[in-house]
């Protein structure tokens, strides 16, 4: 095993990958961090079969840390291959900007003899120190604030994810949609991010 490395490092968290000695669908990888001046290690946990990444959380801000990593095979251990002073951690939290904002109505609902449109904004999912991607909507193209939040939902790595609008009525309105990252603290937030189209017309044809 070897290049041991970490990325997606945020305030409390931070993304372990290696290289792995032995490819074989069995391996697992056992995961150990700590402080950098601590003799104390804390345990990750280990992989599932033939994955070669492994996230940390619930670290300390402005840190410096050290990683090692163990192969395990047929209950066999292999020694830890240990990177010392691998990355720092950053004093704000990250909060990547989605990508992949696609906006449009994917469900019709008809009420009181109007039509209606749910509308729903997806993105690539991401890991940060965040707690939320925000939906927002205004009938103009300036970012209304917290005047147009509709809703909100947890960002998860890898994962596709879509926030939806309540429901507009499908009468022809162009409407301006933006995703925005929120930290968990609500000291940083991302930059609001346009949907694409921008506008959406909820057309009731």
């Amino acid at each position: 095993m070897s290049a041991i490395n970490a990325s997606n490092i945020g305030k409390t968290i931070a993304l372990i990958g290696w290289t792995p000695g032995d490819t074989a669908p069995d391996v697992t990888f056992q995961v150990q961090y700590k402080v950098h001046t601590s003799s104390t290690w804390v345990d990750a946990g280990t992989t599932q079969p033939a994955t070669y990444t492994r996230q940390l959380t619930g670290l300390a801000g402005s840190t410096l840390y050290d990683v090692r990593v163990r192969q395990i095979r047929n209950g066999q251990f292999s020694a830890y291959t240990t990177a010392d002073s691998l990355f720092t951690t950053l004093s704000t939290n990250l909060v990547p900007n989605p990508a992949g904002r696609d906006v449009f109505v994917y469900e019709v609902q008809v009420i009181g003899g109007k039509r209606y449109g749910l509308v729903k904004a997806t993105f690539t999912a991401f890991l940060g120190d965040a707690t939320k991607v925000s939906l927002y909507r205004s009938a103009s193209s300036t970012f209304p604030g917290a005047g147009g939040y509709l809703a909100s939902i947890n960002p998860l790595l890898g994962i596709s994810k879509g926030v939806t609008d309540p429901i507009p009525e499908l009468d022809g309105s162009v409407l301006y949609y933006w995703l925005r990252t929120e930290a968990i603290d609500g000291s940083v937030v991302g930059t609001e991010q346009t949907c694409v189209p921008f506008p959406l017309t909820v057309d009731a044809a």
